[in-house]
């Protein structure tokens, strides 16, 4: 996390804030957007950290999740809620943790992923989409203008595609990509 931290943080327009308990997100961009934006909403939020099928981290504790126990709830979605108010109405949020909508060890996790998707850009209202997703996210996933510039289209599923399909492993975007370029 620190690797990639002091990597962006070189970049002009990417501003990379801490932390730790994930209650705190709101308060965390509401002085975000004070600090580094004149007051004005955010427009990519990418929350980088920790990840598993139907599950994101955020510093010490879970972030957002399918929970298993009440179909189609999402733990933190008072959390999404409670965010609105720092996203602009067209923002994109990321949330790039390791294998976060689907993994090939787990098969059964993709209808999860695709209801913990819909629900969060339900929570954080709006027109706003979010995205998670398909592989490995680590340090050389990033460059210092953020996310690898080829990496969305590849390992990023997002809401509004989660309402029709299934989300595709990385390795099936790349042999489809391939099959279109050839």
């Amino acid at each position: 996390m620190n690797t990639v931290a002091a990597l962006v943080e070189r970049g002009t327009d990417i501003k990379v804030v801490r932390c730790e308990d994930p209650t705190k997100l709101p308060e965390i961009l509401r002085g975000a957007c004070a600090e580094f934006f004149g007051g004005e909403p955010i427009d990519l939020l990418e929350i980088y950290d920790h990840a598993s099928v139907r599950s994101q981290w955020l510093g010490s504790g879970v972030l957002f999740e399918y929970a298993a126990n009440k179909p189609n709830s999402v733990e933190g979605y008072d959390i999404a809620r409670q965010c609105r108010d720092h996203l602009r109405k067209d923002a994109q949020i990321r949330l790039l943790g390791c294998h976060l909508i689907i993994d090939q060890e787990d098969p059964t996790g993709e209808y999860a992923s695709r209801v913990l998707l819909v629900r969060l850009a339900e929570a954080f209202g709006e027109s706003r989409v979010v995205y998670g997703t398909n592989t490995k996210i680590d340090q050389r996933s990033f460059t210092q203008n953020g996310l690898h510039r080829w990496l969305p289209d590849m390992a990023l599923f997002s809401s509004q595609a989660a309402f029709d399909s299934a989300p595709a492993t990385y390795e099936r975007r790349g042999s489809n990509l391939n099959e279109m370029i050839s």
